[in-house]
């Protein structure tokens, strides 16, 4: 088997993204007398998450990240399809909204806000935007360069 690709690039990556890092992931954040498992459900019952029959991705990342048009890609449609994801500039996706996917209707992909805006900080990003609550985050990152808003969803995941 080859070796890992190791280029001073990945390596300035790594140390950025997993520098104090928790032991653990994050926690979903409870008030007192609740239990994390118990608060995951009722999120996802909130917003129509179906974690049984379905594979849910939150699309993220910073705003102007084409994260809308990530989604449109993955699933193949064209920005003026109806069932597309509204596509713009700026902050144009101001709450989360799900996609499912035409070719493969088991896959639901959840557009997400823009990070590190006014809006939307990042500080506050995991927990406003429930991303505790999916089966699974991809962060969109664009313009050759990482933002420290991109970082901050990366270690809080």
């Amino acid at each position: 088997m080859g070796a890992a690709l190791r280029t001073p690039f990945h390596t300035a990556i790594k140390n950025v993204l997993f520098r104090d890092l928790p032991d653990s992931p994050r926690d979903v954040p409870t008030k007192p007398g609740e239990h994390q498992e118990d608060v995951r459900k009722s999120i996802q019952a909130e917003f129509g998450i179906d974690c049984v029959h379905n594979y849910n991705f939150g699309v993220s990342g910073s705003t102007g990240a084409v994260k809308s048009t990530f989604i449109n890609a993955l699933m193949g449609l064209k920005v003026n399809s109806d069932s597309a994801a509204k596509v713009g500039i700026g902050e144009s996706t101001t709450k989360i909204r799900a996609y499912r996917d035409p070719r493969s209707p088991h896959i639901v992909y959840w557009d997400t806000p823009g990070c590190g805006t006014k809006s939307f900080p990042a500080a506050e990003y995991f927990e406003e935007q429930k991303l505790f609550a999916f089966d699974c985050i991809i962060i969109i990152i664009t313009g050759g360069s990482i933002l420290e808003a991109d970082i901050d969803i990366a270690r809080y995941c």
